[in-house]
């Protein structure tokens, strides 16, 4: 997802990292998961709640005009994800932002994508 909105450029949160925060593929991960946010005293993403991952509302503000969050909206200059996208990125985090595997709800439903089942509850 990160890819497809242009957030691992360069001139983003690829080699330039802005605010600290590498998005590229191999590194995305430990760079987000309960990593202190530069900007905010929330983590990036907090595992199981999307109100106190400051990645999550930084999204969220840009694709639901949240104006309750401060700081700007993400992607910056870009299209917002859309409110599917979003909802994918809430359901991820919400099911305690696995490593790997699907997460119930997302994929061909949200993504229009084909991902990994989901582990068995």
């Amino acid at each position: 997802m990160f890819e497809n909105h242009g957030c691992t450029d360069d001139r983003c949160h690829g080699d330039s990292a802005a605010g600290g925060l590498d998005l590229r593929a191999d590194v995305s991960y430990q760079n987000l998961v309960r990593a202190p946010s530069t900007s905010s005293p929330l983590r990036r993403v907090e595992p199981g709640d999307e109100e106190r991952s400051r990645a999550w509302l930084l999204l969220a503000k840009a694709t639901l005009a949240r104006a309750d969050v401060p700081g700007d909206g993400m992607p910056i200059d870009l299209p917002a994800l859309s409110e599917d996208e979003l909802e994918a990125v809430r359901l991820w985090i919400r099911a305690g932002a696995p490593r790997q595997g699907g997460v119930p709800r997302t994929g061909a439903l949200l993504l229009d994508a084909c991902l990994p089942t989901p582990p068995s509850p």
